[in-house]
């Protein structure tokens, strides 16, 4: 009888830690545990923690036979327990002059750690970002489509709520039509 219990303890065990973030070095985060599963790259951020703008690059895919429109409007960052949702293209150019900067600072970087996720199997269309530089001329995009062979890579910002070092936030995300399909990911910083 114990060696049931044991079993069932493993496999509950096993369980819970599917469904969590794991961290894959150079603080980028990767987290498969709902539809759309999400990677966010935390290197700008936390290089630019006393901006008034925090910066993340996310990664989200889709579930095998997931099909999903991530509308900028459903993209939200947990912090302290509260709900902040990004802010419009326009008050974030008005208020905000380094997303130039935060681009290029994050391909300086590279994404070799991402290779190493399950990311690799997806295809991601690298032109149209929710928050595009203003210098370089790209569209924004309003939505980014996921799905079981394509991912959509953007940038986010979020304004700076007096996030510091040692803040853990979640980045949630959900499909514009069914809100049940969905994705999170825990980042500490």
């Amino acid at each position: 009888m114990k060696i049931h219990h044991y079993l069932l303890f493993f496999l509950l065990l096993c369980a819970v830690l599917s469904a969590e973030t794991v961290y894959l070095g150079n603080n980028i985060y990767y987290d498969d545990g709902g539809q759309i599963n999400l990677a966010a790259d935390a290197r700008v951020a936390i290089r630019n923690l006393d901006s008034p703008y925090v910066m993340f690059m996310v990664y989200m895919t889709g579930d095998k036979n997931v099909s999903a429109n991530i509308d900028r409007k459903n993209v939200v960052l947990v912090y302290k327990d509260k709900e902040y949702k990004m802010p419009t293209l326009s008050d974030l150019r008005k208020n905000y002059h380094a997303t130039a900067r935060d681009m290029e600072l994050n391909w300086q970087m590279g994404m070799e750690n991402l290779s190493f996720s399950d990311l690799r199997f997806f295809y991601f269309n690298l032109s149209g970002d929710f928050f595009p530089a203003q210098q370089t001329g790209d569209i924004p995009r309003e939505e980014g489509p996921v799905s079981g062979t394509y991912g959509f890579r953007t940038n986010v910002y979020f304004k700076n709520l007096g996030i510091k070092t040692g803040d853990v936030v979640v980045i949630k995300v959900w499909d514009s039509k069914n809100p049940e399909i969905k994705g999170e990911v825990t980042v500490p910083l």
